[in-house]
């Protein structure tokens, strides 16, 4: 072994042994990252980050630096995507689930039902009980209501 190979080993080792592993990720993160490296890290951590400055941050980036890489690695500023995601997810539970309004609202990061109906209205179009309101109906073996009544066309 060469003497390079030994010393690399030996601050590996040093720095695994003194440094907790979050620290030593986000010392490396930077460094090793590659396209797909920081594609999921944005996918896994995107629901759990309020905004763009936590996320670089978390990523230790600059601000500016995080939000060059994320536009072009997803094409969109960082911040549209954010709030893209947070829809999607604000729709989905109201037309699928049966959590009331400010259980939905304190699970996506609003801390008053005003701020989360704001939100409904400037990215989803209308308030959220009108988007509950708007819930397609559910089939049940082909019937509307679920009562039996079903149509049959015998033509």
């Amino acid at each position: 072994m060469q003497f390079h190979e030994i010393k690399r080993q030996e601050l590996f080792l040093m720095l695994r042994a003194y440094y907790p592993k979050e620290e030593l990720y986000n010392l490396f993160f930077p460094i090793v990252s590659r396209s797909g490296t920081f594609r999921e890290f944005v996918l896994k951590h995107y629901k759990e980050i309020g905004s763009v400055s936590e996320f670089a941050s978390r990523a230790n980036m600059t601000v500016r630096s995080f939000q060059r890489k994320f536009k072009a690695e997803f094409s969109c500023p960082a911040r549209e995507w954010l709030i893209a995601r947070r829809a999607e997810v604000i729709l989905r539970e109201l037309r699928t689930t049966e959590k009331d309004l400010m259980t939905i609202a304190v699970e996506n990061g609003f801390s008053a039902m005003s701020y989360f109906t704001t939100f409904c209205k400037q990215h989803l179009g209308m308030t959220p009980s009108g988007i509950r309101r708007q819930r397609r109906p559910v089939f049940n073996d082909g019937r509307l209501d679920g009562s039996g009544q079903g149509s049959t066309d015998r033509g």
